[in-house]
């Protein structure tokens, strides 16, 4: 029975649900064969094989345009193109505007003049081409009088039009003018210009002292009008400018020079001279040693030139002490060895010229000089020079007026008490040293080296010319820390001395201090070595080099 709540899909679903049908090969193989004949290529090449397209007229005029407009937008060389079209506008507009202007200050200048009452003016007058200045064929007609009211109209024109007539003159301006060799053209000015001219007061100015390569300038001074005005220079003056009455000058060459001024006003013709000394840049000369010793004080040195009230000298040094005692003279203290330079800047107070020349200075250093003394017995005592010993030094001593001559020598003291021994030692550039001593030859002594070598093979031990009775010598080093020490006395002497070692171990060069506390045999406490200032001092420094 069939259900009636049912409908015609829901049955056949319900029946057929999990059936299969299997079509057969040879359906598949029909169809494909039947798709290959008809597939959508086939179908319309079949149905359009014969077909044309052919555009509407209207289609083929609207492609014509868009590739005309397209030419014209392209920049060719060879096709007319906006790029073209563009220039040639500007041209145009340019030229139009010029045209309209000329023409329209040409009809503003005759409403001038006819409002003037100035009588007919020369057709053939025109405005210069730049809109600089009315040909003079207009100021020519112009008079006196009435030159007043037309400068007074011409301010009402533009103002890049530049007519400047002067209230006092009928001649248009022009700075720039040299003789018009062309005979047709206008005269520059007037013989009425020319006789109000006071000519006793037209002169040249300008520098009459100058130095060499320095810009000047030159003026034609009292000239009331406008003139003609040729300047003949010399082959050593190099014109920098023309503008007006003046000219602007650069002298090459040194000596004395003559500028003309040729001057010209209507038919009047005026020649004006000026004289200029034209100064070199002359390099002063430097004279003294240039090779001097360190140490050197007042060495004179100073400009091998004519005294001269005009010229000043500036003096300087690069490393060392100038005195200047007088404009060319100067005294230098030599403080300070090398290499240094002498400058001088010379200056001529009236044309302004500059000039500098300098000299190079070789200062040698002074040796280093030292020397220590060393008591032997039986009041004989060494002295040695400490320093390094170079070659081509000379060696002066002198020791209670005995002189020697050589690095260590032996004098045997004429007495007791203190003496002044003095040592100099001059290196082969001629540069000395000088140092003296007070040096005590009394029986107590005792002598403390300044430098001491473990290398040498000897010990750092004081020296003594008495037996001592009791003994202390203490080192310390840079940080203050005591580094050796030693009590032992052998026969009076110092037994033991110091190898510049620690526990072993060879300590660093450099400065260390002693101390020494010492009583000879008759009781004498050891006071010290003599300071500088006289007095006593129980220690001192020494220098360890290894």
């Amino acid at each position: 029975m069939l259900d009636e709540n049912k409908n015609i899909e829901q049955l056949f679903s319900d029946r057929f649900r999990d059936a299969e049908e299997t079509p057969s090969n040879d359906i598949w193989d029909k169809l494909e064969s039947n798709l290959d004949k008809r597939n959508i290529e086939g179908l319309f090449q079949n149905a359009f094989q014969n077909a044309a397209v052919e555009p509407a007229a209207s289609v083929w005029q609207k492609i014509a345009k868009t590739l005309a407009w397209k030419s014209f937008l392209t920049f060719r060389f060879n096709t007319f193109n906006v790029y073209y079209a563009s220039v040639i506008t500007a041209i145009l507009g340019i030229s139009a505007f010029h045209f309209l202007k000329t023409d329209s200050q040409t009809t503003i200048l005759n409403n001038i003049v006819e409002s003037t009452g100035i009588s007919k003016i020369d057709e053939t007058a025109s405005v210069a081409e730049g809109n600089d200045v009315a040909t003079t064929d207009i100021a020519e007609s112009i008079s006196t009088t009435q030159a007043s009211e037309l400068s007074r109209q011409t301010t009402k024109v533009d103002n890049t039009t530049k007519y400047n007539i002067a209230e006092n003159s009928a001649v248009a301006k022009n700075d720039d003018y040299a003789f018009d060799k062309d005979p047709n053209k206008k005269k520059r000015g007037t013989d009425e210009d020319a006789r109000n001219i006071d000519w006793s007061h037209v002169r040249l100015s300008g520098n009459a002292s100058i130095c060499k390569d320095v810009p000047s300038v030159y003026a034609l001074e009292g000239l009331t009008t406008h003139a003609d005005i040729q300047w003949k220079l010399p082959k050593a003056a190099k014109k920098n400018s023309e503008v007006g009455h003046n000219v602007s000058i650069i002298w090459t060459e040194a000596g004395q020079q003559t500028i003309t001024a040729l001057v010209k006003v209507g038919d009047t013709k005026k020649t004006y001279t000026y004289n200029v000394m034209v100064e070199g840049v002359a390099i002063p000369e430097i004279k003294g040693k240039v090779k001097v010793c360190q140490g050197m004080e007042k060495q004179l040195y100073y400009v091998d030139e004519k005294v001269n009230n005009d010229i000043s000298y500036l003096w300087e040094s690069q490393h060392n002490t100038i005195d200047q005692i007088g404009n060319k003279y100067i005294n230098v203290d030599w403080t300070k060895s090398g290499k240094d330079t002498l400058f001088v800047t010379k200056i001529n107070t009236v044309t302004g010229c500059k000039s500098q020349t300098s000299i190079g200075i070789v200062v040698y250093p002074q040796p280093k000089i030292s020397y220590e003394v060393h008591p032997l017995g039986d009041q004989e005592y060494e002295f040695a020079f400490t320093e390094t010993q170079r070659k081509g030094y000379v060696y002066e001593w002198m020791i209670e007026g005995t002189e020697y001559n050589d690095a260590v020598v032996t004098h045997e003291a004429s007495g007791s008490g203190s003496s002044f021994v003095t040592l100099k030692v001059t290196d082969k550039n001629g540069c000395s040293s000088t140092i003296q001593k007070e040096v005590d030859f009394n029986k107590n002594f005792i002598s403390v080296p300044s430098k001491y070598n473990p290398s040498n093979g000897k010990y750092f031990v004081p020296l003594t010319n008495s037996d001592l009775q009791s003994y202390r010598l203490e080192i310390y080093n840079a940080r203050n820390e005591k580094v050796w020490e030693s009590t032992e006395l052998s026969n009076g002497k110092p037994a033991v001395g110091w190898d510049g070692k620690v526990r072993g171990t060879m300590q660093p060069r450099g400065k260390y201090m002693w101390k020494i506390s010492a009583t000879f045999e008759d009781g004498t406490q050891w006071k010290g070595v003599t300071q500088p200032n006289g007095s006593c001092k129980p220690s001192g420094i020494f220098i360890l080099e290894n």
